[in-house]
C-alpha cells in the first residue's frame, strides 16, 4: 500500500465553521463589524457568530466592498448560510434592503 497522502490545510471557512466533525446546525449572529457599502480587505472581521459551543469571527477571504449582508444581529441562521456578499471587482451597487448593523447603546 502506497503511504497516505498528507493532508493540506484548507483555507478558514468565511462563512460557517464547516470544518468541525459535528457542526452545530444552527449560529447567530451577535455582531456586523462591515455595513453595506464599506470597502474590506482580506481577513477584515466582517461579523462575529455564535454557535452553541464557540464564538467566531467571520473574516473577508476577498478583497472589495461589502454589498449585502442577508441577517441581521440576533438572527439565527443555518450552518453554511450565505451571510453576506462581496463585489470584489466593485461594479455592484449596494442593496438598500439590506439590514443595518445594530448600533451601539451610548
Amino acid at each position: 500500500l502506497p503511504p497516505p497522502k498528507k493532508k493540506t490545510p484548507l483555507p478558514q471557512p468565511a462563512i460557517a465553521p464547516r470544518h468541525l466533525a459535528h457542526p452545530p446546525p444552527r449560529m447567530q449572529i451577535l455582531e456586523w463589524q462591515k455595513s453595506p457599502g464599506e470597502a474590506v480587505a482580506v481577513d477584515d472581521v466582517l461579523a462575529v457568530i455564535e454557535t452553541d459551543k464557540v464564538t467566531v469571527d467571520v473574516r473577508a477571504q476577498h478583497a472589495g466592498v461589502l454589498t449585502e449582508v442577508f441577517a441581521a444581529v440576533d438572527d439565527t441562521v443555518e450552518v453554511g448560510a450565505q451571510l453576506l456578499k462581496i463585489d470584489s471587482d466593485g461594479t455592484a451597487t449596494v442593496t438598500a434592503a439590506s439590514p443595518a448593523p445594530a448600533a451601539e447603546a451610548a
